[in-house]
């Protein structure tokens, strides 16, 4: 690639800083990606004799943290909610009580319905009560009959685009008789949560070093955190020795921000690009 930017995404493991626990290794780059494996000892590059400046000092022979103030984290989402599960004759149909938005991480909300036929009569039919007219749209992406045969499932989506914050709850109706003599009602609270309640503090650092094909620590590299597919992201530069720290949510607690609730994220790990000058980088984790 000559002197092009090289971009390298890495997925991280992450070290928490309460108590600093480092966290196992979460599943390795992409195929192809230079690079150490996550979770690798963090070596300092060729000629970094001294570990980047920063406040606490860690557990990995040298590397010092930056202080976080972990305190007062919010223990789980700010609505809570639960896995529900009813029947409709030979239907199975699970979801979770809570469609949860956070503004800053995505626009609106989806919401997911399972439903399997276990046997018998597979067709049923579903409709939905209104949201508020402060929600602009409200979308289902599958038609309002459904058949499915013996041991096959979907999966109902709907979309919220919850312009604003507050809450309304929604009754979506599933039967199969034509007089709805059979008909079971799945409730579902849809909330949108308010800055305060989407913006957390950081409580965990992702670092190590960028360095070239040689070995050689590379300075001025900017490295980018990214949670949520990229919809939050978080900065830094590689200092003389290649050394670079992000403070960033831990995996964790993103997590329990979202309670049991399915998102439409591929992954709610941390994603890290390197861009610098060369054709060949190396992160040390």
């Amino acid at each position: 690639m000559g002197n092009l930017p090289a971009i390298l995404l890495v997925i991280l493991s992450v070290v928490l800083i309460s108590g600093c626990v480092q966290q196992g290794p979460l599943p390795g780059p992409a195929p192809g990606t230079p690079g150490e494996q996550p979770g690798a000892p963090n070596q300092p590059p060729q000629g970094a004799a001294n570990p980047p400046p920063g406040g606490q000092q860690g557990e990995d022979g040298g590397f010092r943290f930056p202080p976080l103030d972990v305190s007062g984290q919010p223990a789980g989402p700010p609505v809570s909610g639960e896995a529900k599960s009813i029947k409709l004759n030979g239907l199975e149909i699970s979801y979770y009580s809570v469609a949860a938005s956070y503004t800053l991480y995505s626009p609106g909300v989806d919401f997911l319905m399972h439903v399997k036929n276990g046997g018998g009569a597979g067709t049923f039919h579903i409709r939905n009560s209104l949201p508020p007219t402060w929600n602009l749209h409200f979308f289902q992406f599958h038609p309002g009959e459904v058949t499915l045969g013996p041991g096959e499932e979907t999966t109902l989506h709907y979309f919220a685009s919850m312009d604003g914050p507050g809450e309304f709850n929604i009754d979506f109706d599933l039967w199969q008789a034509e007089d709805l003599s059979d008909k079971v009602t799945a409730s579902v609270k849809f909330y949108s949560a308010s800055m305060e309640e989407t913006r957390a503090q950081p409580t965990s650092i992702i670092y190590g070093y960028v360095t070239d094909s040689s070995g050689r620590a590379i300075e001025g590299a900017e490295v980018r955190a990214s949670l949520f597919g990229g919809r939050e992201g978080f900065m830094a530069r590689t200092d003389s020795e290649g050394g670079y720290s992000i403070n960033i949510q831990a995996i964790g607690d993103v997590a329990a921000t979202y309670g049991g609730q399915e998102t439409m994220f591929a992954s709610l790990a941390h994603f890290v690009s390197v861009k610098a000058s060369g054709s060949s980088l190396k992160v040390f984790l």
